[in-house]
């Protein structure tokens, strides 16, 4: 797991298809937010919003996730959502 994960953050000759797309929704969960700071209900990305932002960043419009925890709370409940969650992790 840990070597896979680590291609993502490898050069882009490096990278593959993978840790590309993962980055491309990456950069599409944060357009969103950008957009959203306040969220926009559970699972937006997904069900709602993410075709039109991964049409930004890539040549895809599926609605999938975001497979990363951080972002999908942020888009999904917003800054202070993920505010709480972290500080919830943090007081555990």
């Amino acid at each position: 797991i840990l070597d896979r994960f680590t291609t993502t953050f490898v050069g882009s000759e490096d990278r593959d298809q993978s840790a590309a797309s993962r980055l491309d929704f990456w950069k599409a969960g944060l357009l969103m937010l950008a957009d959203y700071p306040l969220g926009d209900g559970g699972n937006a990305f997904k069900r709602v919003h993410g075709g039109r932002y991964l049409s930004k960043v890539a040549d895809s419009a599926e609605d999938r996730s975001l497979h990363n925890g951080y972002l999908t709370e942020a888009t999904s409940w917003g800054v202070q959502g993920l505010a709480l969650q972290l500080a919830m992790i943090a007081a555990a």
